[in-house]
């Protein structure tokens, strides 16, 4: 419905004033008798009504009306002025139903003396009991330094400004019946044990904790028509993906502070606000990367066989050497080429560009959608998240973690690329908050747990190269 004229016929002396809600542009002039509500050419959707009877017969008669809405179908009636239909879920009404009764009989619950058509109309109310649906989420957040925050529509916390968020209070805006509930991950005592609900408080005052997770979920009718979306604001991370309905949202295990949050209801059937993807960051990753091993047949081939067990693990399946004999380039500027042979001692190596066209080169053979990608730059916190996405990441570093000696330097669009001579590639595939320690499929000492900080170090002496397919 775009626009609606609405007139009465009778004997009694009554007109009929009406305004619509109406897309984008929210409640319009009220009009009367005839008048048009809405727009008319816009391709606007009306949202919400308003009626009410004027004229020296208006208080012997009530006006019914209901609505019914996309996605939820026939609401309660309203009378007399109220609201019917919805605001801020952008649904558009589909169908309108009014009716005009003697107040000596118009009361829904006065049956007695009602005609028994009328009655069964009146009486059927609907999917929701209610005739106006709106619903929202609202936020007070207690923060380091500053205490207890003003309550916000969908928002809580502070960004920027390196603070902890220490608890929390969410309530919901609502027509129909249901709560908001809540649990916070805290530091040092870990998931409450109970629920919070509707504004009491979750998490700590006073002690100094850090929220870390939370999760939230509905009840009652908000739980039936609404999902209830939210993502956290974390300390390295910044905004973490978007989650839904009592799943964990932020971290644990890794003693990162929650900083804001943000709560939307969403009908459901809608999409979710933005990505899905890294809501929840766990204190341990593993990814199931094979380990073949480069030896006897490709002493210098590192590059080579991590990108073929890189390969594997994304479910292609190759032998060891495909890769160095039959995609990888072979010349003389390390950053696009191998350098030497890989099938003998006298090899050197390759650099991310030069792999990123050998992978590339493999996956359109295959006519895979995968791509890989040249990372190279990226801090470690950016690798953990390709780990924690599911995407394992090619890295060079050294030799049983050797610190690493220039040798000469190459150079490529612009860029230099230093050579080590301890130079090793190998595949990050996975990572432990609490204990500190990485895990690498190594094709010359084989499926390892090295010293995330260690590891770091030489990642970043190196250069950062990296080299990822998605």
């Amino acid at each position: 419905m775009e626009a609606v004229r609405i007139s009465l016929k009778g004997d009694t002396d009554l007109h009929v004033n009406y305004s619509a809600h109406v897309q984008r542009k929210g409640w319009m002039q009220e009009v009367s008798d005839g008048e048009m509500a809405g727009t008319n050419g816009q391709s606007l959707r009306m949202e919400a009504f308003r009626l009410h009877l004027t004229g020296p017969d208006a208080d012997k008669y009530s006006i019914y009306y209901r609505v019914h809405v996309q996605k939820l179908g026939w609401l309660g009636w309203a009378k007399n002025g109220e609201t019917a239909g919805t605001t801020g879920l952008s649904l558009r009404l589909e169908s309108i139903q009014i009716m005009i009764l003697p107040n000596d009989n118009a009361g829904i619950s006065d049956t007695d003396t009602m005609p028994s058509d009328i009655e069964t109309t009146l009486s059927d109310t609907g999917a929701i009991s209610v005739p106006y649906v709106y619903a929202s989420a609202w936020v007070r957040s207690h923060m380091q330094r500053f205490g207890w925050q003003n309550w916000k529509n969908g928002e809580g916390g502070i960004t920027g400004q390196g603070l902890r968020l220490e608890a929390l209070q969410i309530k919901s805006d609502s027509s129909i019946s249901g709560e908001i509930e809540y649990q916070a991950h805290v530091q040092g005592i870990g998931w409450e044990k109970n629920w919070a609900a509707d504004g009491t408080k979750s998490g700590t005052e006073g002690k100094k904790l850090r929220l870390e997770a939370v999760r939230i979920r509905l009840t009652g009718e908000l739980a039936k028509y609404f999902d209830i979306y939210y993502r956290v604001h974390i300390q390295s991370y910044g905004w973490l993906g978007w989650t839904k309905n009592g799943a964990d949202a932020g971290s644990t295990g890794c003693s990162y502070r929650i900083e804001a949050l943000q709560v939307q209801l969403k009908l459901k059937g809608s999409s979710a606000p933005g990505s899905m993807a890294n809501a929840y960051i766990k204190d341990q990753v593993h990814l199931n990367v094979p380990c073949i091993m480069q030896n006897p047949e490709l002493p210098t081939g590192c590059e080579s066989v991590a990108l073929t067990n890189l390969l594997k693990y994304h479910g292609f399946s190759l032998g060891k050497t495909t890769i160095a004999d039959h995609y990888m380039p072979y010349g003389t500027n390390i950053a696009i080429n191998f350098v030497g042979n890989p099938h003998n001692s006298n090899g050197a190596g390759i650099y991310p560009p030069g792999i990123v066209i050998t992978a590339n080169k493999y996956l359109q053979e295959k006519k895979s959608p995968l791509r890989a990608y040249d990372i190279t730059g990226s801090s470690m916190d950016q690798l953990y998240r390709y780990l924690k996405q599911g995407y394992p990441v090619l890295v060079w570093g050294t030799i049983y973690m050797e610190t690493p000696h220039v040798i000469g330097y190459y150079v490529y669009r612009n860029k230099k690329y230093p050579w080590y001579r301890e130079e090793h590639c190998m595949v990050l595939k996975g990572c432990n908050y609490r204990t500190g320690k990485v895990e690498v499929s190594d094709s010359i000492s084989g499926n390892v747990v090295r010293n995330a900080a260690r590891f770091t170090s030489i990642y970043d002496q190196i250069g950062r190269y990296a080299v990822v397919i998605r």
